[in-house]
């Protein structure tokens, strides 16, 4: 059996993503670096934008978000997508998942499959992670 499913959005899903989106977005985000340097912007603040382009999202285009579930059915983490028929492109405006436990340059996650790690891979402002399995 498989650690880890995906699935379409449920709207009731929706406040476990913004709940993980609020969780894990923080550091990564453009807004919230430019609001500590530069002050507060904006109606709200960047958290609550964030979280209202997640619903933004999930309104707009439901079947286009994908929910990714642990074994136990907990959700851990999301995908949105956005589609542009008339020209024929696509994107991905938010990735999420709950926050992995660092060790060291490796991480683990309970959205990763047992036996799996990512690890980082180079350093800011082009760090970036690979996720392995196996050996």
């Amino acid at each position: 059996m498989a650690e880890w499913s995906i699935r379409t959005y449920r709207p009731d899903d929706l406040l476990l993503l913004q709940e993980i989106t609020a969780l894990t977005f923080g550091p990564v985000s453009i807004d919230r670096n430019m609001e500590q340097l530069l002050g507060p912007f904006g109606a709200g603040g960047w958290q609550a934008r964030k979280l209202a382009a997640i619903a933004d999202d999930c309104r707009a285009q439901p079947d286009g978000v994908f929910v990714a579930e642990d074994a136990a059915g907990r959700v851990v983490g999301y995908v949105t997508t956005r589609l542009n028929v008339a020209a024929s492109i696509g994107w991905i405006p938010n990735l999420e998942r709950v926050a992995p436990l660092r060790t060291s340059n490796k991480m683990t996650s309970p959205a990763l499959p047992s036996g799996c790690s990512d690890t980082e891979v180079g350093s800011w402002p082009s760090r970036s992670w690979t996720t392995t399995c196996g050996r």
